[in-house]
C-alpha cells in the first residue's frame, strides 16, 4: 500500500513539475515544420469542383489546413463578375451537387447518433442557408436531380434499390433492383435513366413516362470498366470500356444513341489516334467534337504511351489537337462556356479556370492578394 501511494505521489510530483518525456530530442515549446504547414494561410487541396447549369457559377471545396484543426470550406466564384465568396455551408462528407435550376446546392449528411440514416439537405446560395431538409426512406443517399428539375434520385444503402421523389409533392417512386446494382446517369433531356449494369455486362434504359426497362447495348465477356457519358446537348452518350488482355487495357470507345441504341460512331482499337489510352470524355458545343484525357498504360508492365494530357477529337476526321498539357489536370466542364475548372498536376491546392476558345489560364483559389492579406488564425482560415 505505501508503495502504491508513493508511486501515485511520484506521478503527481512529475505532473505538478511539468516534466515531459521527448521523443527524437522534439521540442513540443518550439513550433515544428508540421506546425508551421498546418497554419499557413490558404493552404488546402481543392475538392469537387462542379460548374453550375448556367454556366455562371463554379463551387468548389477546399480541404482546409489552417489553425488547429483542418475544416472543409466551400466557395462560389462568379464567372462574369470574377468574384470569390466563401459559404456558410456545413462540412458534409465531401461531395455536392448543384440544382438544374443554379440557385442551390443540395447534400446528405449522416444524422449525428445513427450513422446508417442520412438527411437532404437543400442549401440556398443566395440566402446562404439551408431552405429545405428531409430525411431519407431508409436511409441512403442523394443522387442528382434530373436535368428537367422535376425529380430528385435517392440511393438506398440499407435495402439496397433507387427511389426517385416527384420535386415538391411527397410522391415516391422505387425504381427496379437493376438500378441499383449498377452505375445510374440521367440522359441529357431528362425522360430517362441509363444505368451501366456491370454484373450483367449490359447497359440499359429506364423510361421514367412509361416505367419500363429496354436494353441499349450489351458488351462482350472481355470487357471490364465501363463507363457512361451522357450528353447535355442531343439524346446520345459515349460509352467506354476496356478490354482485359494480360496487363494490357486497350479502350473501345463507342457514341450512341439513346433513343435507338445505335452506334454514330466508335473506334474499337487499344488507343487513340494518337497512341494513348483514354480517359474521362466531355462534350463540348460543337458538334462532331469531343473532349477527353488521356492516361498511360502498361504491357508487359513497361510504361507506354505519352504523358497525360486533354485532347480535341474531331469525329468527322479523325484529327486530334492538344488542349491542355501534361502538367494541368481537368477537374470539371462547363459546355455553356467551353471551358475547365484546372489545377496543376503537382499542385492540387491552386484552382484555375481554362477557356478553351481563348486558351486563357486565370487563377481563382487562392486570389493573387492572398499573398498580401494579414495572417488569419480563425477555425477556417479562409479570406473573407
Amino acid at each position: 500500500m505505501k508503495r502504491w501511494s508513493l508511486a501515485v505521489g511520484i506521478c503527481c510530483f512529475i505532473a505538478a513539475a511539468g516534466i515531459v518525456v521527448l521523443r527524437r530530442n522534439e521540442n513540443p515549446f518550439v513550433p515544428s515544420d508540421k506546425w508551421r504547414l498546418s497554419n499557413e494561410e490558404y493552404h488546402g487541396t481543392v475538392l469537387f469542383p462542379v460548374f453550375s447549369p448556367d454556366g455562371e457559377k463554379l463551387f468548389f471545396r477546399v480541404r482546409n489546413e489552417s489553425g488547429t484543426f483542418g475544416t472543409l470550406d466551400t466557395y462560389v466564384y462568379l464567372l462574369e463578375e470574377k468574384t470569390l465568396r466563401k459559404l456558410n455551408l456545413p462540412e458534409t462528407s465531401g461531395w455536392i451537387g448543384c440544382t438544374p435550376d443554379s440557385l442551390h446546392l443540395f447534400y446528405t449528411m449522416a444524422r449525428p447518433h445513427n450513422r446508417y440514416f442520412y438527411d437532404s439537405y437543400v442549401y440556398s446560395v443566395d440566402s446562404d442557408s439551408v431552405v429545405e431538409k428531409h430525411k431519407l426512406m431508409w436511409g441512403g443517399w442523394q443522387r442528382p436531380y434530373s436535368p428537367d428539375g422535376k425529380w430528385q434520385l435517392f440511393a438506398n444503402q440499407m435495402k439496397e434499390y433507387l427511389y426517385m421523389k416527384l420535386v415538391g409533392e411527397p410522391i415516391w417512386v422505387q425504381l427496379p433492383d437493376i438500378l441499383y446494382k449498377g452505375i445510374p446517369y440521367w440522359s441529357g433531356d431528362g425522360k430517362s435513366i441509363l444505368c451501366v449494369c456491370s454484373d450483367k455486362r449490359k447497359i440499359v434504359k429506364y423510361d421514367i413516362e412509361g416505367g419500363f426497362l429496354s436494353k441499349l447495348l450489351e458488351y462482350d465477356d472481355f470487357e471490364v470498366r465501363p463507363l457512361l457519358y451522357p450528353s447535355p446537348y442531343a439524346n446520345e452518350a459515349i460509352v467506354l470500356t476496356s478490354r482485359k488482355l494480360k496487363e494490357y487495357f486497350p479502350v473501345v470507345l463507342r457514341k450512341m444513341d439513346i433513343d435507338s441504341g445505335q452506334i454514330t460512331y466508335s473506334f474499337d482499337s487499344a488507343l487513340d489516334p494518337e497512341g494513348n489510352a483514354i480517359g474521362a470524355v466531355y462534350f463540348p458545343p460543337q458538334k462532331n467534337r469531343l473532349y477527353y484525357s488521356t492516361n498511360q498504360y502498361t504491357v508487359e508492365g513497361e510504361l507506354k504511351g505519352e504523358p497525360p494530357k486533354t485532347v480535341i477529337l474531331d469525329t468527322a476526321s479523325g484529327q486530334t489537337e492538344t488542349l491542355l498539357s501534361k502538367e494541368h489536370v481537368p477537374r470539371a466542364y462547363c459546355s455553356l462556356r467551353d471551358a475547365f475548372a484546372v489545377t496543376l498536376r503537382k499542385d492540387v491546392k491552386v484552382l484555375y479556370l481554362f477557356d478553351v476558345k481563348t486558351r486563357n489560364l486565370e487563377r481563382i483559389f487562392p486570389p493573387a492578394t492572398a499573398a498580401q492579406s494579414p495572417k488569419d488564425r480563425s477555425r477556417s482560415g479562409a479570406f473573407p
